[in-house]
């Protein structure tokens, strides 16, 4: 402690004016303005300089922003409280069961059950939003496997592709939730942003690996691609657990 602060952790010196009130006022005062400012600044820049955050991160500049887990669970947070009056119906699943196996599963469960497969159907949705609300915050880390393949030569860590991972999905989230409660419920007015991730994803690469426009365009497609294949792998998860959640759990 040769100074006012300690050189190993940062800790500051106490002294009688510690314990002064205006002291511990100046404290509340700080946290409370450095807190939102911290708050506003992560989300401006995550929305307006793709990759930034995950640049600085990567050099070890990480107490500027709110740390990546910390922003995924905020931003998670707010995307399911966004969409929380959409409901995956099994009916959407059934529009592309061609060979009619999940029909006919359905059609299994609810002889077993004795119940109506309308009935059976409602029981499978209801679970099947509920696993993927956890499913597709998992999918994250699925995701991170696709850039590692991509860039393994000059970033070799997972955990690093983990961060860009976090850093896409915190945009995607929030910018879905955005979307969400600002535009009708027509998938064909909401399609065309999803391309919008894929502008994300090339400013991003050029801003991490300063690769030309040509490459990161057609990284960021193939990326866009894996994107969506873990989102897919997710809602699977969720078809599947609860259909086997249902077979196990409804009386016999």
């Amino acid at each position: 402690m040769a100074g006012r602060f300690c050189a190993h952790c940062g800790e500051e010196r106490v002294t009688d004016h510690s314990w002064a009130m205006s002291h511990f006022f100046h404290d509340v005062v700080h946290e409370f303005v450095h807190i939102d400012s911290k708050i506003a600044g992560t989300f401006w820049t995550l929305l307006r300089y793709p990759g930034l955050l995950t640049a600085d991160y990567w050099r070890g500049r990480r107490t500027v922003w709110i740390r990546p887990l910390r922003l995924f669970i905020v931003i998670a947070a707010i995307h399911l409280l966004a969409v929380s009056n959409v409901q995956l119906r099994l009916e959407m699943f059934q529009e592309f069961d061609y060979s009619g196996v999940l029909t006919r599963n359905v059609g299994k469960l609810a002889a077993a059950h004795g119940m109506a497969a309308a009935d059976v159907a409602a029981v499978v949705s209801a679970r099947m939003g509920r696993i993927f609300a956890v499913a597709q915050y998992f999918s994250v880390a699925l995701f991170a496997l696709a850039p590692m393949v991509l860039y393994r030569r000059r970033s070799p860590w997972y955990a690093q592709h983990l961060i860009f991972s976090l850093h896409l999905y915190c945009f995607y989230f929030l910018f879905t939730s955005l979307t969400f409660q600002l535009l009708p419920v027509v998938s064909w007015v909401r399609a065309p942003l999803l391309l919008v991730t894929v502008g994300y994803l090339f400013f991003m690469l050029r801003r991490l690996y300063g690769e030309p426009a040509g490459p990161a365009l057609g990284k960021a497609l193939l990326l866009r691609v894996a994107h969506v294949v873990a989102e897919t792998a997710a809602l699977g998860i969720s078809l599947s657990g609860a259909l086997f959640w249902t077979h196990y759990s409804l009386p016999r």
